[in-house]
This record gives C-alpha cells, sequence and structure tokens, in this order.
C-alpha cells in the first residue's frame, strides 16, 4: 500500500476508500497481517480517478459509471456539474408525493411529469423536482388554472422548451466541447448565463404584453360606458349638477328682469323738446 501511495502520489487513505468503494480490484496476494501485493496497474487507475475527480469533480459514483464503460468522463463531468448547480440552488427540503396530492397537485399532472421525465420517480421528491411541483401547486392556489387545462399549459411549455434547449445547445455546444480540462467550469458558466438570459430577455418580453392586456380591457370597460351610460351613482351625480346649473340660471335672469334699466342719457335734441313753452 505504501508504495502504491509512493507510485501514485495519492495518500493510502484515500485509495483504502477506493477500494472500499469498489474502484480497484482488491489486493492479488496477502503476504501477512497488515502487507499484500498489488498489481503495479493499479498506479495509473488511481491516478486516473484522482484526476476525475480533482478535475472534473466527478463524486466517485459517477466514476464509478466511467471505469465501468457506463459513461464517459466527458458526459459524466457535464452531469456532475448540472448535479451541483442543481444541489446548490435546491431548498434541502424533501416532501412526499402523497403530501404533494393532497396540498393540490392532481395525479393526471404527477403522471405527465413522471410520463415526460421532468422529474424522477419516488415516494418522496426534492430539488427542481420538488420545486416544479410546487409551481403547479401555487398556480392552483392563485387560481391561475380556473377554466384552464393544466395539462395543455405544461404540454405548451415542454414543446417550447425543446426548441429553446435545442437553440441552446447550438449555442453553447462549441464552448463547452473545446473546454478541455474547464469542461466542468464551462458547463456551470453556461447554464448560469443561458438561464440569466432567458430569464431577463422572457421578461422584458412579456412586459409590454402585460401593458397592452390591461390598456384593452381598460378601453374596452370605457366603450362599454360610452355605450350603455355612465354607473348609476355618476348618472345621478351628473343630473343634480344639471338641475343645480339650470336653477341658478333662471334665478339670475329673474333677478335681472326685476331690476329698473339703467336711464341712458339723453341727446341735446330731446333736452330741447323737453323745454317748457
Amino acid at each position: 500500500m505504501g508504495e502504491l501511495s509512493r507510485l501514485s502520489g495519492v495518500p493510502s487513505s484515500t485509495i483504502k476508500h477506493y477500494l472500499r468503494e469498489a474502484l480497484l480490484p482488491g489486493k492479488s496476494v496477502s503476504l501477512a497481517k497488515n502487507s499484500a501485493l498489488y498489481d503495479r496497474s493499479l498506479v495509473a487507475q488511481i491516478r486516473h480517478i484522482k484526476d476525475l475527480q480533482t478535475t472534473h469533480f466527478l463524486p466517485l459514483w459517477r466514476i464509478k459509471e466511467v471505469l465501468s464503460g457506463k459513461a464517459d468522463a466527458a458526459m459524466a463531468t457535464v452531469a456532475a456539474a448540472v448535479d451541483r448547480v442543481v444541489e446548490r440552488e435546491a431548498s434541502g427540503r424533501t416532501e412526499r408525493v402523497m403530501a404533494l396530492l393532497q396540498r393540490g397537485l392532481t395525479t393526471d399532472e404527477l403522471s405527465f411529469l413522471l410520463e415526460h421525465g421532468l422529474i424522477a420517480s419516488g415516494e418522496v421528491m426534492s430539488g427542481d423536482d420538488l420545486a416544479l411541483c410546487e409551481v403547479i401547486i401555487r398556480a392552483h392556489e392563485a387560481g391561475l388554472t380556473d377554466g384552464l387545462s393544466t395539462l395543455t399549459v405544461l404540454q405548451r411549455y415542454q414543446q417550447h422548451v425543446e426548441r429553446l434547449v435545442a437553440a441552446e445547445i447550438d449555442i453553447f455546444q462549441g464552448i463547452v466541447a473545446g473546454a478541455g480540462d474547464a469542461l466542468a467550469t464551462a458547463t456551470v458558466e453556461s447554464m448560469k448565463v443561458s438561464e440569466r438570459l432567458v430569464t431577463l430577455m422572457r421578461r422584458r418580453m412579456l412586459l409590454p404584453i402585460f401593458q397592452a392586456i390591461v390598456s384593452e380591457d381598460a378601453t374596452k370597460a370605457k366603450n362599454r360606458v360610452t355605450t350603455t351610460g355612465a354607473p348609476a351613482g355618476l348618472a345621478r351625480h351628473a343630473k343634480a349638477k344639471t338641475v343645480t346649473e339650470k336653477e341658478a340660471m333662471k334665478g339670475k335672469q329673474k333677478q335681472q328682469r326685476s331690476e329698473p334699466a339703467a336711464a341712458l342719457p339723453s341727446s341735446p335734441m330731446q333736452r330741447r323738446r323737453r323745454r317748457p313753452q
């Protein structure tokens, strides 16, 4: 064991851990209670495992998939990077599927998510799976699904998101493929940039649409008032104001008729005619 450690540059305790996790074949020949012979080919395997850990940031269970041929190192690196992003953003909460159904998630919605691979199967939800289920529950609670088929909405979102993902693959494929030893970092950063771009651009595009909808509703309401007449309270107020204005005008006209007209100054000719003979 000491010789393996010296040749590979990996501590003996780490090599023993690899052995316990079945990442390495066991000892070839036992010499004594605390001594054994190991194949020299293990040196390269130990270095490879350590490289997958330190350079590609792979957990041991993914390294086992790589060593067994179930996945190549690049794909495992990308998958592990995605896992880290999900774990970092996860709240750490878990909830049983039965509890989610009691909170408002329907069995049809759960089946759709499972059939389309949007959540993992199991009796307990966590991470993105739990977050997705809770988004649907929140939509029910807010009344956003009244008179609306949730499954139809999910299908439409899935179709459009699939096209978005295809576009993102075209954009980032060259960057990730040429990342080399920085593959894990490139994957994580590409995900962050992509998600941020989608969030900001979507928000910017949705805002004027919502404003137009609100403006259109306000215009329709105004047209309804013009066509059908003002609301009762407003109509009474307008009628009372009109009556008051009419009464004030009548009073003013009556006052003008009761006052004597002002005498106009007479002309010189009129004054001569009025003199006594």
